[in-house]
């Protein structure tokens, strides 16, 4: 697999606690590129990505909220997995996940920072 954003990859892979991270077009669960720190089967971590984005806009549309979700935040007693719509591109979305005790607001700056950098 060709890794289309490796500048990406890299800013986010300096979080303290990161895990891991996959890039996915959640139109066609392709997996656009992917960086792990533990062992961790990414593509299939894309494609339960690419149905969570799915499910959410679903919801969102059914609530007739008007809005469309930025990020999706799961939280488990070990870790945060965050997932980033990126704003920049259709149907492109980050999932990364970060041990738990990394401070939220440091993991959502730079990987907004990341997002934000995306060409």
């Amino acid at each position: 697999m060709q890794k289309l954003f490796p500048k990406t990859m890299q800013k986010i892979a300096t979080i303290e606690g990161f895990q891991g991270a996959v890039i996915v077009n959640f139109g066609t669960k392709e997996v656009l590129d992917y960086q792990e720190n533990a062992p961790l089967d990414l593509r299939q971590v894309g494609e339960v990505c690419a149905n969570m984005v799915q499910r959410h806009a679903n919801m969102v549309k059914v609530l007739e909220l008007s809005d469309v979700a930025e990020r999706i935040l799961i939280t488990t007693k070990l870790h945060y997995h965050i997932i980033y719509l990126v704003p920049q591109f259709e149907s492109v979305a980050i999932y990364v996940i970060v041990k738990r005790y990394t401070m939220l607001s440091y993991v959502t700056q730079v990987v907004e920072d990341a997002v934000y950098s995306m060409h």
